[in-house]
């Protein structure tokens, strides 16, 4: 995940692609700040997909579309070489083929439609996105006899590991919660109430569970 491209602020983009025709704050330089509607919608041309931590409320995924091309041009110098020789020789008809797209994007009142492949690669995309995945696959066991962990345990572990790789999904209690329960069906891993000696009384566990003894950036052995 360190390779990964992180988008963090999305607030704007998300304003921007509201959906909602929500005015939105700008300025020209040296003048007073005016309000518009915006109608804009944007294309992104780009070799690997990015990472976008704060997905909260699903809010930027709601926003955008996958379309993979049908050709991938490999990074070497034969590639980038028939690229500029496509370019010198169908400027004209690359062109063409936008404004004709274009047109039918906005006779389409500005929405595009997803198609099965589209809705697959999205749903692709959001799996290969989520860090509880790798960081199960990191420090995590499962189907572990007699193995059990309470969500705090699993947040505190979750949050020293996120600190290892960047800190980029430093997740509270609450989202952490949330998202955790949908991975850990997707796991296969259950919530269930479980009677626990020390503490003498029973609590909602997450069963078959354990997290690798590590040590934490202060020097503490969780184990």
């Amino acid at each position: 995940m360190e390779d990964t491209i992180f988008i963090k602020a999305i607030s704007k983009l998300k304003r921007l692609w509201s959906g909602q025709k929500t005015p939105i704050p700008a300025e020209r330089k040296n003048e007073k700040i005016f309000y518009y509607v915006p109608t804009l919608c944007g294309f992104f041309f780009c070799n690997d997909l990015p990472n976008i931590p704060a997905f909260e409320d699903d809010g930027a995924y709601n926003r955008y579309h996958i379309l993979r091309t049908r050709q991938v041009f490999a990074e070497s110098a034969e590639g980038e070489a028939y690229v500029d020789g496509l370019l010198a020789n169908h400027l004209d008809d690359f062109v063409h083929l936008a404004m004709a797209g274009l047109k039918r994007y906005i006779d389409n009142h500005n929405t595009l439609s997803e198609t099965a492949s589209m809705i697959a690669d999205k749903a692709a995309y959001r799996q290969s996105a989520n860090p509880l995945i790798d960081w199960i696959a990191d420090k995590g066991d499962l189907n572990v006899p007699d193995g059990y962990m309470s969500t705090s345990e699993l947040h505190v572990a979750y949050l020293d590991w996120a600190k290892e790789h960047g800190g980029h999904y430093n997740w509270s209690f609450a989202l952490f919660s949330r998202k955790w329960a949908a991975t850990a069906k997707q796991l296969g891993i259950e919530q269930k109430p479980k009677y626990i000696p020390e503490l003498k009384e029973s609590r909602n566990v997450w069963i078959g569970i354990k997290i690798r003894p590590y040590v934490d950036e202060s020097g503490v052995l969780h184990a």
